[in-house]
């Protein structure tokens, strides 16, 4: 099989974050169920490096959301840190929080979290 030379498997990882971000619920519920367990040590590095000085103490609701509704640039103008990392992290933390969750919560959950996405692409 010869792949193009700009394939990577992060370039496809994207894509399908992309599609199911854009899919609403059920692509927010897939990303949510599917993913990893987050590096805590790794994501409270990323949490230092974009301006969080207490962490266990600050809400991330904004940094959080903004790495799923924003593009690159403007959520490193808005961080200072990588995209892609602190979306997939991000992803991870928030999966956390939604597999602890009863079924009503989590539905609830995604449709506020589906709303905000919506919010930001509009």
């Amino acid at each position: 099989m010869n792949l193009p030379s700009e394939f990577s498997l992060s370039a496809l990882e994207e894509e399908i974050i992309d599609d199911n971000l854009a899919d609403g619920m059920n692509g927010l519920r897939f990303l949510l169920e599917n993913a990893e367990a987050v590096d805590r040590l790794e994501y409270g590095r990323l949490l230092k490096l974009a301006g969080f000085k207490d962490p266990e103490k600050q809400s991330l609701d904004h940094f959080i959301h903004d790495s799923l509704r924003l593009g690159p640039d403007d959520f490193y103008d808005a961080w200072g840190v990588n995209y892609w990392i602190a979306r997939s992290l991000n992803i991870q933390v928030i999966a956390e929080i939604y597999k602890d969750m009863g079924l009503f919560m989590q539905v609830n959950y995604l449709l506020d979290l589906a709303k905000r996405i919506k919010e930001g692409h509009s």
